[in-house]
């Protein structure tokens, strides 16, 4: 990859890292991570996740939901979840943009050069 490009996708990384969405999200994170309450329920889903795949278990899964539906109704982990889906739309129209143009561009070239 040349220069010019890593220059410009550093210049879209750094956008998007001064993006107000994205402090948002560092600043929710830093907060939850002073959560006991919170950081003890993700380690109990990470742990019923591995159970889960390990075992398949359909008790094991209800509890897994419980606790995911637990998780879902704190208001800070809500608030972090609505900035980071923000966050990963802008990521994903960046690549889609990016995808499409170029996808269009080569076809258009190939159909053009076909014609002539």
């Amino acid at each position: 990859m040349n220069n010019e490009i890593k220059e410009k996708l550093n210049d879209i990384i750094e956008l998007i890292e001064q993006s107000n969405e994205y402090q948002k999200c560092l600043e929710i994170k830093r907060q939850m991570s002073k959560n006991d309450y919170l950081n003890k329920l993700i380690i109990e889903i990470k742990q019923l996740q591995k159970k889960v795949v390990r075992f398949n278990d359909n008790e094991i899964k209800q509890e897994l939901t419980r606790k995911m539906q637990e998780l879902e109704q704190i208001p800070i982990y809500q608030e972090y979840n609505n900035y980071l889906n923000i966050v990963n739309y802008k990521l994903d129209f960046i690549k889609s943009s990016l995808n499409e143009y170029f996808d269009y561009k080569l076809n258009n070239m190939t159909t053009d050069k076909n014609t002539n």
